[in-house]
């Protein structure tokens, strides 16, 4: 009976002894290979000098080891920032490319202003639900905006010389009315649509300008639209953003067309309409 007590006695610390082999074997294994585990990074498929710009051809996926791999290497999950980029150093074939040594492709091709053409502005405007027409607005549209508030934000003082209609009116004259101004006119006014401008482009939704990347990743809930508009049309816009309320008129594709005329609509207005159609 002692001697099968000293057997498995035997046993039990040969497997300890096991253990412990393997155990120590384990961890001078890890310590030695600690770092080594591959991550996936963009790297140079060819010697790139600086300035290159950055293309699907010119960049390639390699996993490298963790331990060689700093901060500053770029993951395949940014892509979309690094094809379109440029190189601010040069690059080596095989080696990793550092956030530090690129210009992103948002910055390097200019970003919103890019799609600013001369002569004109961008200017973004709070938008709702409704405006937005159900957040179906993109990119790329048209739309005329109409403004509605009170008919003495744009109407001259009754001692100056009688306004021009406002279809016909120039930008420094819209400015000169809305800057005329006052409390005292506000009371009893009369409040009024106004076609204030008309086949606007449409640049933005929110900071979303491109129709390809909305389509891959679909559309990020939004609050503002980004115009483009010539430089006194977009003072105009500014100014009456903070007397008023904007609303759109989608446009189809292609009609660039301008409605002449009278662009101010009130209540005479509306009666006319409803006595012309027979509804008054």
């Amino acid at each position: 009976m002692n001697k099968n007590i000293a057997l498995v006695i035997a046993l039990l610390l040969g497997v300890a002894a096991v253990a412990l082999m393997f155990g120590y074997i384990r961890r001078s294994i890890d310590a030695k290979t600690a770092g080594w585990d591959m991550v996936t990074v963009l790297v140079a498929a060819d010697d790139l000098p600086q300035g290159t710009t950055l293309t699907s051809q010119n960049i390639a996926r390699r996993p490298y080891p963790a331990k060689y791999v700093s901060d500053r290497a770029i993951t395949p999950d940014s892509i979309e920032s690094v094809v379109g980029g440029e190189l601010t150093a040069n690059a080596e074939k095989g080696k990793p490319i550092l956030w530090t040594d690129l210009k992103p492709a948002e910055i390097a091709s200019g970003g919103l202003a890019r799609d600013v053409t001369a002569g004109h502005r961008a200017a973004t405007i709070p938008v709702t639900q409704l405006s937005s027409f159900d957040s179906m607005l993109r990119p790329g549209m048209y739309v005329d905006i109409l403004w509605t508030g009170d008919a003495a934000f744009f109407t001259k003082p009754a001692s100056a010389s009688p306004a021009p209609d406002a279809a016909s009116a120039s930008p420094e004259e819209l400015m000169g009315r809305m800057s005329a101004l006052q409390s005292a006119a506000l009371e009893g006014g009369t409040r009024t649509t106004v076609l204030l401008l008309q086949n606007v482009p449409v640049l933005a939704v929110g900071n979303q300008r491109s129709l390809d990347r909305i389509r891959q990743k679909g559309l990020e809930p939004y609050t503002t639209v980004t115009l483009a508009l010539d430089e006194e049309a977009a003072r105009i816009l500014m100014h009456a953003s903070g007397a008023g309320q904007f609303s759109f008129l989608l446009r189809a594709t292609g009609d660039a067309s301008v409605i002449p005329g009278t662009t101010a609509v009130g209540p005479a207005e509306v009666a006319d309409f409803l006595s012309r159609t027979g509804k008054y």
